[in-house]
């Protein structure tokens, strides 16, 4: 478990109260990820680039965390530990791995249980990114939410990404 800052080893995330072994635990499995994912960034195509690591990080269980599957079990320090890591080491990955967030917060939040499934799933394990999905949702979809998109009165909002 790495607990304490060595430069000559790169990135590592430093000893601090609010943080707990679960999240020292999931510094060791990013930084294993970043080890693996190096080859991705070899990749001249910037789409195929980013389709690849959207699928790497899922296929690492890694946008569980951004995805959950449940919004009560969101925990923003493990997000900041993912990303802190992830920008150290590729813009580009941190930024693959963001976009996943974004374009699924508000189904998440406000998505009727068939959106949710046809969505997140793909997402969460990344293999939406494979076919478009999470990139394209929100062109036909649209969720209930306490206001219409203008200015907080109730109303439909159309999802977009």
């Amino acid at each position: 478990m790495t607990s304490f800052y060595d430069p000559k080893a790169g990135w590592s995330l430093w000893r601090w109260p609010f943080f707990e072994d679960s999240h020292y635990e999931l510094a060791d499995s990013v930084l294993a990820w970043l080890k693996d994912a190096q080859a991705l960034a070899e990749e001249p195509d910037l789409a195929k680039k980013g389709r690849a690591i959207v699928q790497s990080l899922g296929e690492a269980g890694l946008l569980h965390y951004l995805v959950p599957d449940s919004l009560d079990a969101f925990d923003v320090r493990s997000l900041c530990v993912i990303r802190e890591a992830l920008t150290y080491n590729d813009a580009l990955f941190d930024a693959m791995f963001t976009m996943q967030g974004i374009g699924t917060l508000a189904i998440q939040e406000h998505g009727t249980p068939g959106q949710k499934e046809k969505y997140l799933d793909p997402c969460r394990d990344g293999s939406g990114s494979r076919g478009g999905r999470c990139r394209r949702i929100g062109t036909r979809e649209r969720v209930r939410c306490g206001g219409n998109g203008h200015h907080g009165y109730p109303g439909w909002r159309r999802l977009r990404s």
